[in-house]
């Protein structure tokens, strides 16, 4: 969420975090997510506004911010 915040604030984006699962404000109730997770509890899926999945990760990396920031100057072309 941190990384997601100063992403957005630098690249002057309005960028929503969701955190999904057990004990969480969001459910996965169709067990969609579960099942594309590939077992990793760790897993970001950054979704575009017209509901496609634009990039997701089946686990933790190692520079957050910097990955997301590669994954949105893409096809933003910034």
């Amino acid at each position: 969420m941190q990384a997601a915040a100063k992403v957005a604030a630098q690249l002057g984006l309005d960028l929503a975090v969701r955190l999904i699962g057990p004990r969480r404000r969001y459910l996965d109730h169709t067990g969609d997510l579960v099942r594309a997770r590939a077992g990793s509890d760790a897993v970001c899926v950054l979704v575009r506004p017209d509901q496609h999945v634009g990039w997701r990760s089946d686990g933790m990396v190692g520079a957050p911010a910097a990955t997301l920031r590669r994954v949105l100057t893409r096809p933003l072309a910034r």
